[in-house]
């Protein structure tokens, strides 16, 4: 039985997704790009950079989030995605938006 690093060690490794279609088929890969130090700190606050590949290894959409502190009672400190296809070319930017107790994703 094989035993991961971040079990082992206590730190957290990049985070790999594979995407797959109805029929359970692979079309997109994800990596997480972040540095040790701030999954460790940082926690989900991390900024991170989330590369998006097509079958063939191309990036073809860019998910990045900033570095935000752990607080609801402050807007700045609410979650956002900056979404890039290509990378480079913004084409949305997804928030968290607050209403009091309710937090709600908006596109």
């Amino acid at each position: 039985q094989l035993i991961s690093f971040s079990a082992f060690t206590g730190f957290e490794t990049n985070n790999k997704y594979s995407i797959k279609n109805s029929l359970r088929q692979n079309i997109f890969f994800a990596a997480e790009e972040t540095h040790c130090c701030t999954r460790y700190f940082c926690g989900n606050n991390r900024p991170f950079d989330m590369h998006i590949m097509d079958n063939t290894g191309k990036e073809v959409l860019l998910v990045t989030a900033p570095l935000r502190c752990d607080s609801c009672c402050f807007p700045c400190c609410l979650k956002n995605l900056e979404v890039q296809a290509p990378p480079g070319n913004v084409i949305n930017v997804i928030f968290e938006h607050s209403s009091g107790i309710l937090l709600v994703f908006m596109f």
